[in-house]
């Protein structure tokens, strides 16, 4: 339901094109290297590989990518190891979107 929100949040956007979205880590890496995007966003919690995980094989593979994590944990590890990682800004899931 959050990824769809996204989808349908983003699509007002006239220079903004969402490319896909994936419902695990392998499906996502399987897609960047597919769809080569500009900008991620990747939840902390998906399947098979975690958001962070995912994270940091983007950073080795496909650098120029920006990688932007979206959660609902609240536990400050979270954005210090995606921020380590190379993120590139971390938003929290009860974040409005009209602050945005």
């Amino acid at each position: 339901m959050v990824a769809e929100s996204l989808r349908l949040f983003l699509a007002r956007e006239e220079d903004l094109e969402v490319l896909g979205i994936a419902s695990s880590g392998k499906e996502a890496l399987n897609m960047i290297g597919e769809l080569e995007p500009e900008l991620i966003l990747l939840d902390v919690r998906i399947p098979d590989i975690d958001g962070l995980e995912v994270l940091r094989r983007v950073r080795r593979r496909w650098p120029a990518i920006n990688v932007l994590i979206i959660t609902s944990l609240r536990d400050p590890r979270y954005l210090w190891e995606a921020i380590n990682s190379g993120a590139a800004g971390f938003l929290s899931k009860d974040t409005s979107l009209f602050m945005i």
